[in-house]
């Protein structure tokens, strides 16, 4: 199975080294955001018209882990309830595989997506409880879902007071859900 992770953390850590860790038996492509020179989408929709980016920076990266892997993995802290400004380019950076023609399902926007079959997992990072900031970031994890027409998804939050132990049970249980380790 073909995974990408998309790591919008802002400097490294324990958990993506977690994830890596127990993906040991898939291929995986790591893309460390912070590291990119992805620019945010211009909502020029030229993509629309040529199926890619007219940016010239690592967007294309983006795009290729997006459609090239089975499932998706979205690390990210939460800020003020969303995500990462770094995990925020990068998705929005996807939208050259999508039709710019906007549908509504079940009373939410969606794009037509080429490469709609995907998985993915959202991994979100608080540093404490705050039921607020939960509330609004699976708000938003559940619309990019019907955005970006995924075929499932299911998403954790991760507190950083937890214990590493527990840190990797959360990693474990959310990767067995949706990744099969025959």
């Amino acid at each position: 199975m073909k995974i990408c992770l998309f790591n919008g953390m802002s400097s490294d850590n324990n958990i993506e080294d977690m994830i890596i860790k127990n993906l040991d038996k898939h291929e995986i492509k790591h893309l460390k955001l912070r590291k990119m020179n992805i620019g945010y989408c211009r909502c020029c929709s030229a993509c629309s018209k040529l199926g890619k980016c007219v940016q010239k920076d690592d967007g294309f990266q983006v795009v290729e882990g997006y459609k090239d892997n089975d499932i998706i993995i979205f690390l990210t802290p939460i800020k003020y309830g969303a995500y990462s400004k770094e995990l925020k380019k990068a998705i929005d950076r996807t939208l050259p595989i999508g039709d710019e023609k906007l549908l509504v399902k079940e009373g939410y926007m969606t794009h037509k997506v080429l490469y709609n079959n995907k998985k993915v997992i959202v991994i979100g990072v608080l540093e404490k409880e705050n039921k607020e900031a939960e509330k609004s970031f699976s708000s938003l994890v559940k619309a990019n879902y019907y955005n970006m027409d995924w075929k499932s998804y299911k998403e954790t939050i991760i507190y950083e007071y937890l214990k590493n132990e527990e840190i990797e049970n959360k990693i474990k249980s959310v990767l067995k859900e949706v990744i099969s380790y025959e």
